[in-house]
């Protein structure tokens, strides 16, 4: 398994681009998040759970912004690849948004349907994956 910081540095070599130090932070909250999730990973064991370790709660997520061409893209990809551990999903903010719109849409339309859709649908997705990126 090769982790975003070894992938990061090899994509570096490989196409012959100069160190971002932007990018760099990024790869270095990557990895703690990387770490967080292999050991999340490890504690859903059976004899995690016999042991208690298993209500780990879960790791705080990650956030990228910036301007175009900055390698947000790229560095999403990256980690999402580093990471082995399923279900994940990888979409594109608009496209997820779209998503969710959908969803919530789909919930309204049944009178049934009482309360916040919107929490509906983060329990649906979070149903769905473990890692979203």
């Amino acid at each position: 398994m090769t982790s975003i910081a070894e992938a990061y540095t090899r994509l570096l070599e490989r196409e012959g681009w100069q160190p971002d130090t932007g990018q760099a932070a990024v790869v270095g909250r990557l990895s703690r998040l990387e770490n967080e999730l292999a050991r999340l990973n490890n504690n859903r064991g059976f004899l995690a759970r016999l042991s208690g370790r298993a209500k780990s709660p879960p790791p705080t997520g990650l956030y990228l912004w910036g301007g175009v061409g900055r390698g947000k893209s790229i560095l999403m990809d990256l980690f999402y690849q580093c990471i082995t551990s399923p279900p994940k999903r990888r979409v594109h903010f608009h496209a997820f948004m779209l998503d969710v719109h959908a969803r919530v849409f789909r919930l309204r339309q049944y009178p049934s349907n009482k309360g916040d859709p919107l929490k509906a649908v983060a329990k649906q997705i979070s149903e769905e994956t473990t890692l979203l990126c």
